[in-house]
């Protein structure tokens, strides 16, 4: 059975943060990517190796005042 995961995306200028949920909100793991296209792809395999991801929560706007959910 293939886990589903929930991965919260914090974009900084040169580099950000992505962190892994499984389906309980229990932390499975956190990586930092450099925020260019070569850091998006490396994101994308990390989280899709950790389990089928269910929804990407992207906080938009310094301070979580912004946030978009992608599922």
């Amino acid at each position: 059975m293939t886990t589903a995961v929930i991965v919260g995306i914090d974009p900084h200028r040169k580099v950000f943060t992505a962190t892994a949920l499984d389906e309980r909100g229990r932390r499975v793991a956190d990586e930092h990517f450099a925020n260019t296209s070569v850091g998006h792809h490396a994101a994308l395999r990390w989280a899709r190796e950790l389990g089928s991801v269910s929804k990407v929560i992207l906080n938009r706007v310094p301070a979580g005042r912004g946030v978009a959910v992608v599922e």
